[in-house]
């Protein structure tokens, strides 16, 4: 039996499915249970994608936000001396942006990424960083956090642990987490 008011698609997911099973339904307590399998097959989705979600966060502040920070913040954040072709890799929102010559990625394609096209030194005017290559394993790191999508949390712009600023020393051992000696 074909629904029109719901036309069946490649990208269905279980909401559409369950609110197309719904309108097929014709007792209350089909109805009912319809309505009880989309919240549960909601609340499913919205756990694996939480759980996708927090792994992406994490993979991005242990394997990507040190490099940027040890590598690119120099020349592309927004305490650089200098910002270098208008492109800030210090919050999601400018990493999508990108700079002058486009996005830096695009979520889930690592081929159509220009910061992949750099770390990678596939484009002879575009080779970052321009001092050495990064290692093999990390640029691998890169293309994986690229497929995944980019995770990175919406608007952060340093990371807690690795701050460039010093603790103040002024506000005693208690506030600054380190004892004299």
């Amino acid at each position: 039996m074909s629904n029109d008011r719901f036309p069946r698609t490649v990208e269905d997911g279980p909401m559409l499915s369950a609110m197309r099973q719904q309108t097929q339904l014709k007792t209350p307590a089909a109805l009912l249970c319809g309505v009880a399998v989309s919240i549960a097959a909601l609340s499913g989705s919205a756990r694996a994608a939480q759980a996708t979600d927090s792994s992406g966060l994490e993979f991005y502040e242990k394997k990507i936000r040190p490099v940027f920070v040890q590598q690119c913040y120099k020349c592309h954040s927004t305490t650089a001396d200098k910002l270098k072709a208008g492109l800030y890799l210090d919050s999601r929102e400018g990493i999508l942006k990108g700079g002058e010559t486009g996005p830096a990625v695009v979520p889930g394609h690592p081929e159509q990424s220009l910061l992949i096209e750099a770390v990678r030194y596939t484009n002879q005017d575009m080779q970052m960083p321009p001092k050495t290559r990064l290692p093999t394993a990390v640029v691998a790191d890169f293309v994986a956090w690229v497929q995944m999508g980019a995770p990175a949390p919406a608007g952060a712009t340093k990371p807690i642990a690795l701050a460039t600023t010093k603790p103040d020393r002024a506000a005693g051992p208690a506030q600054s987490g380190r004892h004299p000696l």
